[in-house]
């Protein structure tokens, strides 16, 4: 991430503004994050400035509206995983910086970012201001952070949702992992692709689509090696296999670099997408949430995605 970034994507706030306001998601990861939070307010507090921590949608968004119009908004604090990242892009205004404090499951932006969990150095990343202006992805008007999907992954996800009733640790996915490999059929799925002009860059059918906007998939998986949030386009890979043995072929060869080598594999960049499918009920998911069926249509909007970062002598 650190060799995208240049004075032009990086801003600093503000050093009046000295409100912070936690949105603590009770879902996210192993178990409650109460206790890091109060750790964190209580840092933050010493270092002169005002925290406002909830669980509550609704009461966080009144108060970040209310700062943000009295002009005291530092950031807000995503406490999750990156479905509590998607619901604040989703939520609050787009020019408002988002500090995540990494509390879910996988964490994939977070790990994008190397967006540290100790307490003392978050609270150095809101003190110090610094904030990279990225692009975000839109599904059928739905902002996410990082990618959209539709395949095998889709399915499991829809699957794992259907009976959640707490919080999602890893070896949650094994069982709807093996219930989707056995009865996922593989829909054709159309893919249409858009520049910024509207001239059509790609038409393709494929079993596994994923559409990105930040580069990195769970466990650290680069299907679109060099895609750039900050390059306004969305990379898109697209697998034509449709068998349980494809996918496992993908991963492997995703895992070791070689699949954009692969004749079954096609890879590109637009700026908008659009997917459809002949059949029904094809599952999609967005940053690792279920997010309905086809068709959608995918797009990206430049630089109205806010986050707080570490800049080093490095990134600076």
């Amino acid at each position: 991430m650190a060799d995208l970034l240049t004075e032009n994507n990086i801003a600093v706030i503000d050093e009046d503004k000295r409100d912070v306001v936690l949105l603590l998601n009770p879902k996210a990861g192993r178990g409650s994050s109460k206790e890091q939070v109060d750790q964190l307010c209580s840092e933050l507090e010493n270092r002169g400035f005002r925290c406002h921590s909830d669980t509550n949608l609704s009461t966080f968004t009144k108060t970040v509206e209310r700062l943000r119009q009295n002009g005291a908004l530092r950031t807000v604090v995503s406490v999750g995983g990156d479905g509590t990242i998607s619901l604040l892009l989703n939520t609050i205004a787009p020019d408002i910086p988002i500090t995540i404090f990494p509390q879910g499951t996988e964490n994939v932006l977070a790990k994008y970012l190397k967006q540290p969990k100790q307490v003392s150095r978050l609270a150095d990343i809101i003190e110090q201001g610094n904030y990279a202006v990225l692009d975000v992805g839109v599904q059928n008007e739905q902002r996410f952070s990082l990618m959209a999907s539709v395949g095998i992954d889709s399915q499991v996800v829809h699957t794992l949702h259907a009976k959640r009733s707490g919080h999602i640790r890893h070896w949650s996915y094994i069982w709807p992992s093996i219930k989707s490999a056995i009865r996922y059929r593989y829909p054709k799925v159309r893919v249409l692709a858009y520049d910024d002009r509207g001239t059509q860059v790609a038409d393709e059918l494929g079993k596994w689509v994923l559409v990105f906007n930040t580069p990195l998939y769970a466990r650290k998986l680069k299907f679109c090696r060099d895609g750039d949030p900050t390059d306004s386009k969305l990379d898109v890979c697209v697998f034509s296999g449709g068998t349980l043995f494809h996918m496992m072929w993908y991963i492997c060869a995703v895992m070791l670099g070689f699949h954009h080598k692969l004749k079954s594999t096609k890879i590109f960049t637009a700026s908008r997408v659009e997917l459809t499918s002949e059949k029904s009920e094809v599952c999609v998911q967005v940053d690792g949430d279920p997010a309905g069926t086809l068709p959608i249509t995918c797009d990206c909007i430049a630089g109205e995605m806010r986050l707080m970062i570490q800049v080093t002598d490095d990134s600076a």
